[in-house]
């Protein structure tokens, strides 16, 4: 049995391609590209790749910036309610 990982990128792959044949009418097994056209739809989909990994850095930083401002927060709070009255 493949593990679990494997399963589930198979199942996306079968997805992918049910996806592009209805969307493009034609599935990785067309003949009608150029091995450079090939490669050109290659370095389009790895140029995509690269900009969603910025995005989910940036994404990242925004949480963690968001964590420090709570953290802090909760800081001052403690602070607060240690001040006697």
């Amino acid at each position: 049995m493949p593990s679990d990982i494997t399963a589930t990128l198979t199942q996306y792959l079968l997805e992918r391609d049910a996806a592009g044949l209805k969307k493009y009418g034609v599935s990785l097994d067309r003949r009608d590209l150029t091995v450079e056209q090939w490669l050109d739809h290659q370095t389009e989909e790895l140029l995509d790749g690269a900009g969603y990994a910025q995005a989910a850095k940036r994404e990242i930083a925004a949480m963690r910036a968001r964590i420090k401002e709570l953290e802090e927060l909760v800081v001052r709070l403690a602070r607060l309610h240690a001040e006697p009255l």
